[in-house]
């Protein structure tokens, strides 16, 4: 995957952050990376990610980046980035993965 963060589709190739996939997640697993919060009505209020799990378990490789602490190129690091500039790169991320799955819907098995 080549993320759009930050212009990064605009480099040269070489230059790119890329990003390499340990596996995709199965219809399963990406039900299981959100939490769904139900307002007092029975409508979900809030959808919650579990970014740091999904980056873990299926982000495998990342080149070309980095921040003040120095390379990020795992998925385990970019989990643990206290760096909040790194988010919307972890948010593209989890997007793009679970694009690739269908999803089960709440009530649905």
């Amino acid at each position: 995957m080549i993320p759009e963060f930050n212009g990064n589709r605009e480099l040269d190739s070489g230059e790119q952050i890329t990003v390499e996939f340990a596996s995709l997640p199965t219809a399963i697993e990406a039900d299981n990376y959100r939490e769904f919060i139900f307002g007092t009505d029975g409508h979900v209020e809030t959808i919650r990610f579990k970014d740091t799990e999904i980056m873990r378990r299926h982000v495998k490789k990342i080149t070309n980046f980095a921040d003040d602490d120095g390379p990020i190129d795992t998925g385990g690091k970019l989990a643990a980035s206290k760096n909040p500039q790194v988010l919307p790169l972890v948010y593209e991320i989890r997007e793009y993965l679970l694009s690739q799955t269908e999803v089960i819907e709440p009530g649905e098995s």
